[in-house]
């Protein structure tokens, strides 16, 4: 019985994104932040976190350490790239010693566009 080779020839190159890591990768990258929707929402409540830190006086560096959070995560939070959950928002809540609710007090500017 003669084996065949499931391994496709070096010099053939995959044209599909999702198949290939490489392409995908550079593909996830392009998509722009700016682009989702979503986004806008993430933007103001990371910009009332920093409003809130900045009215206590406080670096990100020490808004990080009251809330157990390393600081690129709160910078992340802040500048609106990360997602982060309800139990981190608490802890956020709880460092700035404000009701979670103060932490979602922005100006919806989103239904304007």
């Amino acid at each position: 019985m003669q084996r065949v080779s499931r391994e496709e020839p070096e010099n053939k190159k995959c044209n599909d994104p999702w198949t290939d890591s490489s392409r995908l990768s550079r593909h996830v990258h392009a998509v722009s932040v700016e682009r989702r929707p979503e986004t806008a929402h993430r933007r103001a409540v990371g910009a009332r976190i920093a409003q809130l830190r900045r009215e206590r006086g406080w670096s990100q560096l020490e808004l990080a350490g009251r809330a157990d959070l390393h600081r690129p995560y709160v910078t992340g939070i802040e500048s609106g790239t990360r997602n982060p959950s309800l139990d981190v928002f608490v802890r956020i809540a709880n460092a700035l010693h404000v009701p979670l609710w103060e932490v979602f007090k922005f100006e919806d500017r989103s239904r304007d566009l």
